[in-house]
C-alpha cells in the first residue's frame, strides 16, 4: 500500500509538470508571436504613440492637452498630442 500511495503522488506530481509545461509552451509561442508582431519599427512606434496618448489621456485632464494640433499654421501637419504650458 505504502508503494501504491507512493505510485500515485509520482503520478500526479509528473501529470502537474506535465500540465506546467504546456502552459510554458502555450507562452513561449505567444511571446514569439508578440515577437514578430512587434519586430517593425513602424508597429512598435504605433504601439508607442497608443501607449503615450493613454498614459496622457489618464493622468492630465482635457484643458491640459490638445489632441492633432496644427504645428504649422495652414498646414496639414499635425501632432496626436500637445501639452499645453500654463
Amino acid at each position: 500500500t505504502r508503494l501504491q500511495a507512493s505510485f500515485e503522488t509520482v503520478s500526479k506530481q509528473l501529470e502537474s509538470v506535465n500540465r506546467g509545461l504546456g502552459e510554458m509552451q502555450t507562452v513561449a509561442r505567444d511571446v514569439g508571436a508578440l515577437n514578430k508582431v512587434l519586430s517593425g519599427t513602424k508597429t512598435r512606434g504605433i504601439l508607442g504613440e497608443l501607449q503615450l496618448g493613454q498614459i496622457i489621456e489618464d493622468i492630465m485632464t482635457p484643458s491640459q492637452y490638445e489632441r492633432e494640433f496644427v504645428t504649422v499654421e495652414n498646414s496639414s501637419e499635425r501632432v496626436e498630442y500637445a501639452i499645453k504650458l500654463p
